[in-house]
């Protein structure tokens, strides 16, 4: 064969391999890292900064609340720690424990609407059964 051949046999397999890696690590918006690490959505991070953050993060108000979630460090997680905390988002969310009732009577605006909540929701099943596969 002649090298411009080869050359283009060579870039064509490139690209393909390159196209299977964008189709298998983007889903739904959302970014499969490799290791099982996890970027959010735009969507999600608008709701996390304005509704999460403020108490789930290295600066936040509470260690309690810095212990049991810190989105900062959720997707440098493992897999099995990381689902289990992306299942207990969907569970406090589900029972309406988040942000808890003091915080909502300090602060209205910290609640989370039920549009957020299912933003939060989706997302957190998603990655969780995307982490599992």
């Amino acid at each position: 064969m002649k090298k411009g051949t080869i050359l283009v046999i060579v870039i064509v397999a490139i690209a393909a391999v390159s196209l299977q890696v964008n189709a298998l690590t983007k889903r739904d918006g959302q970014v499969l890292k490799s290791a099982g690490k996890v970027e959010y959505p735009e969507a999600v991070k608008k709701v996390i900064d304005a509704k999460c953050f403020g108490c789930h993060s290295p600066e936040g108000r509470s260690d309690k609340a810095k212990e049991a979630l810190n989105w900062t460090t959720l997707t440098g997680l493992e897999k099995a720690p990381m689902v289990s905390k992306l299942d207990k988002v969907v569970e406090v969310l589900d029972k309406g424990e988040m942000p808890p009732q003091r915080m909502i009577e300090r602060n209205p605006d910290a609640k989370i609407s039920a549009a957020d909540s299912k933003i939060l929701k989706d997302w957190a099943e998603t990655t969780a059964t995307d982490l599992m596969k």
